[in-house]
């Protein structure tokens, strides 16, 4: 049977919810990640979110010398030692891969 051959009420029944506004379910048929916790495959993503953990972590020595900018009392200074960091060099990112030239590459933010 087609969609097209179903009347509004049966329709609105294979609605989980009943309510024909509700949103249809979808399906993730696939992901790629890297993100701060070390979270890199979608299991570990599940993992992370069912254990409700958090990928706060002091800023990497690899980053900048978080030493050189902290001062929790002077404006002009960072108030903070933590962020939220991948473990990754952002300058491993495979510009080709995503047929980005090596003048865009270093002109990007790796925040964005």
């Amino acid at each position: 049977m087609q969609p097209k051959d179903l009347h509004r009420d049966e329709l609105t029944a294979l609605i989980p919810d009943g309510r024909p506004d509700a949103s249809p379910p979808i399906a993730i048929v696939g992901m790629a990640m890297r993100l701060p916790g070390g979270v890199r495959t979608s299991e570990d993503f599940w993992q992370f979110l069912i254990n409700k953990r958090d990928g706060h972590c002091e800023v990497p020595k690899t980053r900048y010398g978080v030493d050189a900018f902290y001062n929790a009392h002077n404006e002009r200074y960072t108030h903070t030692r933590h962020g939220y960091f991948l473990p990754e060099d952002p300058a491993y990112f495979d510009a080709p891969f995503f047929s980005v030239t090596d003048q865009e590459a270093s002109a990007m933010d790796p925040q964005r």
